[in-house]
């Protein structure tokens, strides 16, 4: 029992210096510095995690701010190009003027949405946040004059990754294409020979442009042939400039019975088989004949004849073709297409007020009749009170002759595309270029 008992003693004395001691003195007592080691390691992970967090909150910060200058910036970029584009309208013989007005509007567009730069800074360098290229100076339209370029980019401090040496910049670009106008003249003949454009009669006979346009434009192969008293001069609007370009093309048009959004067909329901149409019509109170566009053998407006045309296509295709020699009104937008052996004659004394419109990219009459008489317009045609030119649109035959013989002031506004053109004179005949009224591509756009 007495051995026993030491031995029992002596076991508890050897559980008592390895049982944890409270007050951390004396015995092995690893339990507590286990939870004080682990403790430490997590206020270190938690620090280490804190920064890293810290860290992903700053670069998210910079690259939101990053993204929003970006968006800003490339809408600037947009605006600036678009409105530089709406400086540059085709071609025209000063084409550094029309660059500098491009150039400066640009920037100032860019100035007024918040980015640096000198709206009198030159074409083609940077100046502060800003670069402007006409025409543009990379990309798939670097070196085409109807595009302008418009580049932007603005440093941006950095948050947290700047204390590791890394900078952010926004940047945008933006590339837009001017509307384009083609050739910018009164009259444009593309006959490569001798006459390819003829003046010629006893009357004065103007062909007018405007500041940045031609009057008289022609192949480059082509002989301007003029005689008699007519000159191409003055008393109309816009700045008279009869100087010959030299070009060898014609502007890129499409078929004027396709509008912007599909094909603008005739009523097919519409066809006469008549020696005119105004007999199968109804007079209306002022004693006018209303017809409706479609397709038609011929259109023949007598001397006695007053006639309304409501708005549409108007199709021929007999080699009657169309003939004015009455009154002849139009009430909305019109477009006369003549079949291959039509052709278009408006030689009386009447009153005539036609017009087209942009449904049908401005085109009047178009006729693919390669006869020396494709278009024809004569006559002393008198002008409807505040309607300003009998013909308001583009004439276009680019494989026949258009002849404008006599007229009113003023006979046709807008701009007259052929083969050959004869200005023959007799009373007054004009052509008067107006931007608004000739053909040309949708524009300005972005493109980039």
């Amino acid at each position: 029992m007495r051995t026993k008992s030491i031995v029992s003693r002596a076991f508890e004395a050897v559980r008592g210096v390895l049982r944890p001691s409270c007050s951390g003195r004396g015995g092995i007592s690893t339990g507590t510095r286990t939870r004080e080691g682990e403790s430490g390691q997590a206020l270190v992970l938690v620090g280490l995690a804190g920064t890293v967090l810290v860290g992903f909150l700053a670069l998210a910060v910079d690259v939101g701010n990053l993204y929003l200058v970006r968006r800003q910036a490339q809408s600037a970029a947009d605006a600036a190009a678009l409105v530089g584009a709406q400086d540059k309208q085709g071609v025209i013989p000063d084409v550094t003027l029309i660059v500098n007005d491009a150039v400066r509007d640009a920037r100032r567009y860019a100035i007024q949405n918040g980015f640096q730069t000198d709206s009198g800074a030159n074409n083609g360098t940077w100046n502060q946040e800003v670069r402007v290229d006409v025409p543009p100076a990379s990309g798939p339209y670097a070196g085409r004059m109807d595009y302008i370029e418009v580049r932007i980019r603005r440093p941006l401090p950095a948050l947290f990754t700047g204390l590791f040496g890394v900078t952010f910049e926004a940047s945008a670009r933006a590339v837009a294409r001017a509307r384009h106008l083609g050739i910018e003249a009164a009259t444009i003949s593309l006959y490569p020979g001798d006459p390819s454009t003829v003046v010629n009669g006893s009357a004065n006979i103007g062909v007018v442009g405007n500041t940045y346009s031609r009057g008289i434009t022609q192949n480059m192969a082509g002989v301007l042939n003029v005689s008699g008293y007519a000159f191409a001069g003055t008393g109309f609007e816009g700045t008279v400039n009869a100087t010959l370009g030299l070009v060898s093309g014609v502007a890129e048009l499409y078929d004027p019975r396709w509008g912007p959004c599909g094909p603008i067909d005739p009523n097919p329901g519409i066809s006469w088989n008549s020696n005119g149409v105004v007999e199968r019509q109804t007079l209306d109170g002022d004693g006018y004949v209303w017809i409706s566009p479609g397709t038609y053998d011929w259109i023949n407006i007598r001397s006695s004849d007053r006639v309304k045309f409501r708005p549409g296509v108007y199709r021929t295709t007999k080699s009657q073709g169309v003939n004015i020699n009455g009154d002849a009104i139009g009430t909305g937008p019109i477009c006369f297409v003549m079949d291959p052996v039509a052709t278009f004659n408006a030689q009386g004394d009447g009153t005539i007020a036609l017009s087209s419109g942009p449904i049908y990219n401005n085109i009047l009459i178009w006729t693919s009749n390669c006869s020396t008489n494709a278009v024809k317009i004569a006559g002393s045609n008198d002008v409807l009170p505040g309607f300003g030119s009998p013909f308001q649109g583009t004439i276009y035959a680019p494989c026949g002759t258009v002849r404008l013989s006599g007229g009113s002031t003023g006979s046709v506004r807008g701009q007259v595309f052929g083969y050959v053109i004869a200005l023959e004179g007799g009373n007054g005949t004009a052509v008067v270029y107006d931007a608004n009224l000739a053909p040309g591509l949708p524009g300005p756009a972005l493109v980039e």
